[in-house]
Protein backbone atom coordinates (compact mmCIF):
# COMPACT_ATOMS: atom_id res chain seq x y z
CA UNK A 1 0.00 0.00 0.00
CA UNK A 2 1.15 3.44 -0.58
CA UNK A 3 -0.13 6.19 1.20
CA UNK A 4 0.86 10.04 -0.16
CA UNK A 5 1.62 8.63 -4.04
CA UNK A 6 0.69 11.31 -6.56
CA UNK A 7 2.34 9.68 -9.19
CA UNK A 8 2.73 5.46 -10.55
CA UNK A 9 6.49 5.14 -10.33
CA UNK A 10 6.94 6.13 -6.40
CA UNK A 11 11.06 5.92 -6.91
CA UNK A 12 11.25 8.74 -8.88
CA UNK A 13 11.28 12.44 -7.16
CA UNK A 14 9.42 13.65 -6.13
CA UNK A 15 7.06 11.17 -5.44
CA UNK A 16 9.72 9.24 -3.63
CA UNK A 17 9.79 12.15 -1.05
CA UNK A 18 5.76 12.38 -0.45
CA UNK A 19 4.81 8.74 -0.16
CA UNK A 20 5.13 6.13 2.36
CA UNK A 21 4.92 2.70 1.55
CA UNK A 22 2.78 0.00 3.78
CA UNK A 23 2.75 -4.13 3.60
CA UNK A 24 -0.72 -5.62 4.53
CA UNK A 25 -0.65 -7.88 7.10
CA UNK A 26 -4.53 -8.57 7.25
CA UNK A 27 -7.51 -8.42 5.06
CA UNK A 28 -10.92 -8.50 5.75
CA UNK A 29 -13.99 -9.12 2.97
CA UNK A 30 -17.14 -7.60 3.65
CA UNK A 31 -19.05 -11.05 4.78
CA UNK A 32 -22.45 -10.07 2.67
CA UNK A 33 -20.05 -9.48 -0.37
CA UNK A 34 -21.74 -10.62 -3.43
CA UNK A 35 -21.24 -11.48 -7.55
CA UNK A 36 -25.02 -12.70 -7.60
CA UNK A 37 -26.53 -9.04 -6.93
CA UNK A 38 -24.11 -7.28 -9.12
CA UNK A 39 -20.98 -6.22 -6.32
CA UNK A 40 -23.49 -5.82 -3.17
CA UNK A 41 -20.99 -5.31 -0.37
CA UNK A 42 -18.13 -4.45 -1.90
CA UNK A 43 -16.02 -3.55 0.77
CA UNK A 44 -12.62 -4.67 1.79
CA UNK A 45 -10.29 -3.55 5.18
CA UNK A 46 -6.61 -4.01 5.16
CA UNK A 47 -4.42 -3.76 8.22
CA UNK A 48 -0.99 -2.66 7.55
CA UNK A 49 1.66 -3.74 8.68
CA UNK A 50 3.04 -0.44 10.92
CA UNK A 51 1.38 2.56 11.14
CA UNK A 52 1.46 5.83 8.21
CA UNK A 53 1.65 9.17 9.40
CA UNK A 54 0.29 12.16 8.96
CA UNK A 55 1.76 14.58 6.49
CA UNK A 56 1.10 17.11 4.29
CA UNK A 57 0.21 14.77 1.86
CA UNK A 58 -1.38 12.12 3.66
CA UNK A 59 -4.01 12.72 5.80
CA UNK A 60 -7.22 10.29 6.87
CA UNK A 61 -10.99 11.02 5.72
CA UNK A 62 -13.38 10.67 8.73
CA UNK A 63 -16.19 8.09 8.74
CA UNK A 64 -19.70 9.43 7.78
CA UNK A 65 -22.05 9.10 11.33
CA UNK A 66 -25.25 6.67 10.45
CA UNK A 67 -27.56 9.48 10.17
CA UNK A 68 -25.37 10.40 6.66
CA UNK A 69 -27.47 10.16 3.31
CA UNK A 70 -25.23 12.30 1.15
CA UNK A 71 -28.11 13.19 -1.16
CA UNK A 72 -26.72 16.16 -3.48
CA UNK A 73 -23.69 16.50 -1.47
CA UNK A 74 -20.63 17.60 -3.41
CA UNK A 75 -17.63 14.92 -3.34
CA UNK A 76 -14.87 14.34 -4.67
CA UNK A 77 -12.79 11.18 -6.20
CA UNK A 78 -9.01 10.29 -6.98
CA UNK A 79 -7.75 7.38 -9.40
CA UNK A 80 -5.48 6.28 -11.79
CA UNK A 81 -8.25 5.00 -13.84
CA UNK A 82 -8.87 5.30 -17.31
CA UNK A 83 -9.95 9.13 -18.81
CA UNK A 84 -12.53 7.16 -20.92
CA UNK A 85 -13.62 4.04 -21.17
CA UNK A 86 -10.95 2.33 -23.31
CA UNK A 87 -8.24 5.30 -23.12
CA UNK A 88 -5.03 5.00 -21.80
CA UNK A 89 -4.37 4.38 -17.90
CA UNK A 90 -2.60 8.07 -16.10
CA UNK A 91 0.63 8.10 -14.70
CA UNK A 92 -0.27 10.92 -12.44
CA UNK A 93 -3.10 10.65 -9.24
CA UNK A 94 -6.65 12.03 -11.28
CA UNK A 95 -8.99 14.07 -8.92
CA UNK A 96 -12.99 15.25 -10.28
CA UNK A 97 -15.59 16.45 -8.35
CA UNK A 98 -19.45 14.65 -8.46
CA UNK A 99 -22.41 14.78 -6.78
CA UNK A 100 -24.19 12.00 -5.37
CA UNK A 101 -27.41 11.23 -7.60
CA UNK A 102 -30.86 10.47 -5.37
CA UNK A 103 -30.90 6.96 -5.24
CA UNK A 104 -34.35 5.88 -6.60
CA UNK A 105 -32.97 7.81 -9.68
CA UNK A 106 -30.33 5.71 -9.88
CA UNK A 107 -31.87 2.90 -9.27
CA UNK A 108 -34.48 3.29 -11.79
CA UNK A 109 -32.30 4.07 -14.50
CA UNK A 110 -30.02 1.23 -13.94
CA UNK A 111 -33.08 -1.16 -13.88
CA UNK A 112 -33.50 -0.16 -17.50
CA UNK A 113 -30.26 -2.54 -18.22
CA UNK A 114 -31.18 -5.14 -16.05
CA UNK A 115 -28.45 -3.76 -13.62
CA UNK A 116 -29.64 -3.83 -9.50
CA UNK A 117 -28.80 -0.69 -7.20
CA UNK A 118 -29.09 -2.13 -3.84
CA UNK A 119 -29.07 -0.34 -0.63
CA UNK A 120 -25.51 -0.89 0.04
CA UNK A 121 -24.81 1.72 -3.16
CA UNK A 122 -24.61 5.35 -3.69
CA UNK A 123 -24.31 6.51 -7.18
CA UNK A 124 -22.66 9.70 -7.81
CA UNK A 125 -21.96 11.83 -11.17
CA UNK A 126 -20.73 15.43 -12.24
CA UNK A 127 -20.23 17.67 -15.25
CA UNK A 128 -17.01 19.64 -16.58
CA UNK A 129 -17.12 21.87 -19.95
CA UNK A 130 -20.05 20.20 -21.07
CA UNK A 131 -19.52 16.76 -20.83
CA UNK A 132 -20.23 13.73 -18.11
CA UNK A 133 -17.41 13.41 -14.97
CA UNK A 134 -17.30 9.71 -14.08
CA UNK A 135 -14.58 7.17 -12.23
CA UNK A 136 -13.54 4.50 -15.13
CA UNK A 137 -11.81 1.59 -14.92
CA UNK A 138 -8.59 1.45 -12.90
CA UNK A 139 -10.19 3.66 -10.55
CA UNK A 140 -11.95 0.89 -8.56
CA UNK A 141 -11.27 0.38 -4.79
CA UNK A 142 -10.76 4.48 -4.92
CA UNK A 143 -12.52 7.18 -2.39
CA UNK A 144 -16.03 8.94 -2.78
CA UNK A 145 -15.04 11.79 -0.46
CA UNK A 146 -18.15 14.35 0.47
CA UNK A 147 -18.52 17.40 2.02
CA UNK A 148 -20.78 16.84 5.26
CA UNK A 149 -21.45 19.36 7.82
CA UNK A 150 -17.70 21.25 7.52
CA UNK A 151 -15.62 18.14 7.02
CA UNK A 152 -14.55 15.14 4.23
CA UNK A 153 -15.83 12.08 5.25
CA UNK A 154 -15.58 8.76 3.01
CA UNK A 155 -19.04 8.55 1.84
CA UNK A 156 -18.47 5.65 -0.74
CA UNK A 157 -15.71 3.01 -2.74
CA UNK A 158 -15.55 3.07 -6.40
CA UNK A 159 -17.11 0.10 -7.40
CA UNK A 160 -19.11 0.09 -10.49
CA UNK A 161 -20.95 1.36 -13.35
CA UNK A 162 -21.92 0.59 -17.40
CA UNK A 163 -19.18 2.15 -19.57
CA UNK A 164 -17.79 5.52 -17.77
CA UNK A 165 -19.25 9.29 -18.28
CA UNK A 166 -22.56 8.01 -19.59
CA UNK A 167 -25.09 10.60 -18.58
CA UNK A 168 -27.86 8.07 -17.68
CA UNK A 169 -25.43 5.87 -15.93
CA UNK A 170 -23.88 7.27 -12.76
CA UNK A 171 -20.68 5.80 -11.45
CA UNK A 172 -21.98 3.63 -8.62
CA UNK A 173 -20.14 3.69 -5.45
CA UNK A 174 -20.52 0.55 -1.94
CA UNK A 175 -22.11 3.09 0.57
CA UNK A 176 -19.61 3.47 3.40
CA UNK A 177 -22.83 4.01 6.33
CA UNK A 178 -24.16 0.29 4.72
CA UNK A 179 -20.76 -1.17 6.59
CA UNK A 180 -20.38 0.69 9.57
CA UNK A 181 -21.20 -2.03 12.37
CA UNK A 182 -19.26 -4.32 10.30
CA UNK A 183 -16.08 -1.46 10.08
CA UNK A 184 -16.53 -0.46 13.81
CA UNK A 185 -16.53 -4.77 14.67
CA UNK A 186 -13.19 -5.15 12.82
CA UNK A 187 -11.77 -2.17 14.05
CA UNK A 188 -12.61 -3.06 17.65
CA UNK A 189 -11.46 -6.86 16.87
CA UNK A 190 -14.15 -8.48 17.40
CA UNK A 191 -13.86 -10.11 13.82
CA UNK A 192 -10.47 -11.82 12.92
CA UNK A 193 -9.39 -12.27 9.02
CA UNK A 194 -10.61 -15.13 7.82
CA UNK A 195 -7.82 -17.06 7.41
CA UNK A 196 -7.82 -18.52 3.44
CA UNK A 197 -4.02 -19.56 2.94
CA UNK A 198 -1.77 -18.22 -0.02
CA UNK A 199 -2.29 -20.41 -3.02
CA UNK A 200 1.01 -21.41 -4.29
CA UNK A 201 2.43 -20.17 -7.40
CA UNK A 202 5.39 -21.39 -9.77
CA UNK A 203 5.94 -18.01 -11.91
CA UNK A 204 9.18 -20.00 -13.16
CA UNK A 205 11.08 -16.69 -12.39
CA UNK A 206 8.75 -14.38 -14.68
CA UNK A 207 6.71 -11.64 -12.92
CA UNK A 208 3.29 -13.02 -14.60
CA UNK A 209 2.18 -16.27 -13.97
CA UNK A 210 -1.34 -17.54 -15.82
CA UNK A 211 -3.26 -19.58 -12.62
CA UNK A 212 -6.94 -20.72 -13.92
CA UNK A 213 -8.66 -19.90 -17.60
CA UNK A 214 -7.78 -20.56 -20.96
CA UNK A 215 -5.16 -17.50 -21.51
CA UNK A 216 -1.85 -18.41 -22.19
CA UNK A 217 1.94 -17.65 -21.46
CA UNK A 218 5.04 -17.36 -23.72
CA UNK A 219 8.58 -18.50 -23.44
CA UNK A 220 9.19 -14.47 -23.13
CA UNK A 221 6.54 -14.27 -20.39
CA UNK A 222 4.11 -12.27 -22.54
CA UNK A 223 0.08 -13.16 -21.36
CA UNK A 224 -2.09 -14.02 -24.34
CA UNK A 225 -5.54 -14.18 -24.61
CA UNK A 226 -8.00 -16.10 -26.95
CA UNK A 227 -10.13 -13.04 -27.49
CA UNK A 228 -7.04 -10.22 -28.49
CA UNK A 229 -7.58 -8.12 -30.00
CA UNK A 230 -11.31 -7.83 -28.98
CA UNK A 231 -12.15 -5.48 -25.84
CA UNK A 232 -13.42 -6.99 -23.00
CA UNK A 233 -16.79 -5.99 -21.76
CA UNK A 234 -17.59 -5.19 -17.90
CA UNK A 235 -17.60 -8.27 -15.55
CA UNK A 236 -16.49 -10.67 -18.70
CA UNK A 237 -13.88 -13.38 -17.59
CA UNK A 238 -10.75 -13.97 -19.65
Amino acid sequence: VVAGGWQQDTHVKPAAETSEVRGVSQVFAHPAFSQEILFDSDFALLQLDRPVPETSCIGPACLPGDDFEGVGSMCEITGWGMQQSGGDLPSILQQAVVTTVAHDRCEANYAQANRTVTNSMICAAGTSGGGVVDACQGDSGGPLVCLHRDRFVIAGVTSWGLGCGDAHYPGVYSRVTAGLDWIRDVLAGRLKSPDRGRPQVDFKGRMWAVVTGPCGIDQDGCIHSSSFPRQYQSLEKC
